[in-house]
């Protein structure tokens, strides 16, 4: 039986070669769409949003990013347990909205909704953007401490991507030698 990889595993600084022109502008076109939607919610975001499918499948989408983001992005290991929180406050925040509104869709509930997306999308998309610029090598998590590392002069961990980025990442590269 083969082990699974450790998704949550740092290597080494400089593991990892830095991304290509093609990974480049996937960074960039997912660091775009993040921002975007960042844009979207807080210029006409409001508890009324909540029953829209966008902000529904995204905030669920956000839920599934967030150990990721937290735990890649800061470096730290804190596992997936960021994910039952944030559960546990939405679930709070709709049981008090309904307590003191009689109904789920309350400001309070959107507080806590947009907060998570705000965070999750914000992080993400400038991570994605900043990797697509200074072409900082695997995980697009990685690019904000390791060029806080550069300017600080401090080596910073490598992490491979555990999502498709490291996939587009790895067939450039081998296109790459292809082509030598």
């Amino acid at each position: 039986m083969t082990k699974k990889p450790e998704i949550f595993r740092f290597d080494v600084p400089g593991t990892i070669a830095p991304p290509r022109w093609i990974g480049r502008l996937v960074r960039l076109g997912f660091g775009v769409g993040a921002l975007y939607w960042v844009r979207q919610l807080v210029v006409f975001g409001d508890a009324a949003a909540l029953s829209n499918l966008w902000v529904i499948g995204l905030t669920a989408f956000a839920l599934q990013l967030l150990p990721y983001v937290v735990n890649i992005g800061l470096g730290i290991g804190l596992g997936f347990w960021r994910r039952l929180t944030a559960l546990a406050l939405i679930g709070g925040a709709a049981i008090f909205g309904y307590a003191t509104a009689q109904t789920l869709v309350s400001d309070t509930l959107w507080f806590v909704v947009f907060g998570l997306n705000i965070y999750v999308y914000g992080h993400l998309g400038a991570s994605f953007v900043a990797s697509a610029l200074f072409a900082t090598p695997g995980c697009e998590m990685r690019a904000i401490p390791i060029l806080l590392g550069k300017l600080f002069g401090r080596p910073v961990r490598d992490h491979y991507c555990p999502g498709v980025i490291g996939k587009i990442d790895q067939w450039e590269a081998r296109r790459g030698h292809e082509q030598d």
